[in-house]
């Protein structure tokens, strides 16, 4: 876990990984697997912080004990409000080595930019000017919905900044560990860098 501070605005960022194979009960009841529950990251996000922003980078894919049916949550103040618990086995692979966003700033949008784009992506012909239909537009219902679920996105979090209003933001209500909630499946493999930037109010 590191620590970075801005001097001058106070606004902080902190740095916390997850590691299953190297987790200290990792195979303390079943070899090559750790356990479902909840695990601390190790570090305390103080009463009172607004946190601003939330990403992550999965290092290494995780992975589960069976089909990669376990789920895979994260939090700060309260259940999923980082990142809502998911199948590692879903079609948006969100715990597959990469940079992923969390909820933070853009709430509910964030699952549209980064669940639905994977699974239902327009074609570059859907987007055509003059589609081969006729219609001007996507070929699908679906297509077409997740088209405007993205436009709505950006168009609604645009709002929110140029009215002055903070996006979703989390106040906490106490001082609370980083935590990682593992379910359904015992793990088997997976590693994660959780950062978090964060002012304190008050």
């Amino acid at each position: 876990m590191s620590l970075l501070r801005n001097q001058f605005q106070g606004e902080q960022l902190v740095a916390v990984t997850f590691d299953v194979a190297n987790h200290a009960d990792f195979g303390a009841t079943d070899a090559g697997e750790l356990k479902t529950g909840t695990y601390g990251l190790g570090f305390y996000v103080p009463d009172n912080a607004i946190i601003t922003h939330a990403w992550y980078d999965v290092l290494t894919t995780f992975t589960t004990a069976g089909a990669d049916a376990g789920t895979l949550a994260l939090q700060a103040n309260a259940a999923d409000d980082l990142v809502a618990a998911l199948a590692v086995s879903d079609a948006s692979n969100i715990w597959d080595a990469g940079l992923h966003s969390t909820k933070i700033p853009f709430g509910a949008q964030s699952t549209y930019l980064q669940t639905d784009l994977t699974s239902a992506t327009p074609s570059s012909d859907d987007f055509a000017l003059a589609a081969s239909d006729g219609t001007g537009g996507p070929s699908s219902n679906d297509e077409a919905d997740t088209l405007f679920k993205v436009v709505g996105a950006v168009q609604n979090n645009y709002r929110l900044l140029s009215e002055g209003e903070a996006p979703n933001f989390i106040k906490m209500t106490e001082s609370r560990e980083l935590k990682a909630v593992l379910g359904t499946q015992d793990f088997t493999a997976g590693k994660l860098n959780l950062f978090v930037r964060y002012v304190v109010s008050g």
